[in-house]
């Protein structure tokens, strides 16, 4: 576990250094790298939440993602939450 959360936070620098380049070159205006970055560490957190529910449960990752937004909607809790709770469970477990 600790390797895909290294693994995490490097795809994450590389996420930030993107959006740096993009904005360094116009291509992406200030005021959208924030919602941009807070985007990419969601889809990021959502991935891992998913792999750790396709481990656990052996299921596909179209089972597991279909298991995550059934919690969503009984729990009435946003996608990038739950997944967050997910992870910072299956963290604490190693």
């Amino acid at each position: 576990m600790e390797h895909r959360v290294d693994g995490i936070e490097v795809r994450a620098d590389v996420d930030r250094e993107i959006v740096a380049e993009l904005q360094a070159d116009g291509g992406l205006a200030r005021e959208n790298v924030e919602q941009l970055q807070t985007a990419l560490m969601s889809s990021r957190v959502v991935g891992t939440a998913l792999g750790i529910l396709m481990t656990s449960r052996n299921v596909s990752q179209v089972e597991a993602l279909t298991v995550l937004k059934d919690a969503r909607q009984r729990t009435n809790t946003k996608l990038r939450d739950l997944a967050a709770t997910i992870v910072a469970g299956a963290e604490a477990v190693r």
